[in-house]
């Protein structure tokens, strides 16, 4: 298992890890310049992929009892992101809470992946639209 340190970790020491070969990644950095996250554990699971015989999947906790669509959404952008690093998409994300007795839920991306990227999409829309009205504004070039 890595533990990657908590303030200083990048997605480079995540990615480090992966191509390592680790059992377990325990905080995972996950970033593409624009969305990204800390992803719980990230699990070495046998199959294929860029990093050699073996990928990951993304396991997220939660104290909640039930999981919520955030939370699906939240996962489905980890996965994308770890898809991106391993070459390989990520078929499902498990999310663990106290509620279902520590039993892993699984979730196929599949499921899930039209209205992901739906959601992103207009996420990243309304934030450029935020940007652009209102950073530069120019209220502070006399300063």
């Amino acid at each position: 298992m890595v533990a990657l340190p908590e303030h200083r970790a990048t997605r480079d020491d995540t990615l480090a890890a992966m191509r390592d070969g680790a059992g377990v990644i325990c905080q995972a950095v996950l970033d593409d310049g624009r969305f990204g996250g800390r992803a719980d554990f990230l699990l070495r699971t046998d199959g294929a992929s860029d990093l050699g015989d073996y990928h990951y999947e993304v396991v997220d906790t939660k104290l909640a009892c039930e999981t919520r669509a955030g939370t699906v959404l939240q996962l489905c952008l980890y996965a994308e992101l770890v898809g991106e690093m391993q070459g390989l998409p990520v078929e499902r994300v498990m999310v663990v809470s106290p509620g279902k007795s520590f039993v892993a839920e699984v979730f196929r991306t599949a499921h899930y992946w039209a209205y992901y990227q739906l959601i992103k999409r207009r996420l990243g829309k309304a934030v450029d639209e935020v940007a652009a009205e209102t950073y530069p504004d120019g209220s502070c070039d006399d300063l």
